[in-house]
């Protein structure tokens, strides 16, 4: 299961939602077996853009017959390497 959320800046130009990243401080909340659904509900958010990174990568990736490190390679958008 992949949870989603609203995206943040750095994602809203691509798609209407992301997945939810739970950050490494909160692990132990979110493993916790005796954790509330409140607890957890609010790390049910958007990863701040600040804490994330954006590259565009080939469209091979697209297809899972393509399983090679040439899938992730960079590629360039609008006259910039990203």
């Amino acid at each position: 299961t992949i949870l989603t959320t609203t995206p943040n800046t750095l994602v809203s130009p691509i798609h209407n939602r992301m997945p939810v990243i739970v950050p490494r401080s909160d692990y132990g909340v979110w493993l916790d077996p005796a954790a509330s659904p409140g607890d957890l509900g609010v790390l049910l958010t958007a990863l701040p853009a600040n804490q994330m990174r954006s590259t565009a990568i080939s469209t091979r990736i697209n297809n899972v017959r393509n399983d090679d490190p040439d899938c992730l390679a960079r590629v360039e958008i609008q006259g910039a390497l990203l």
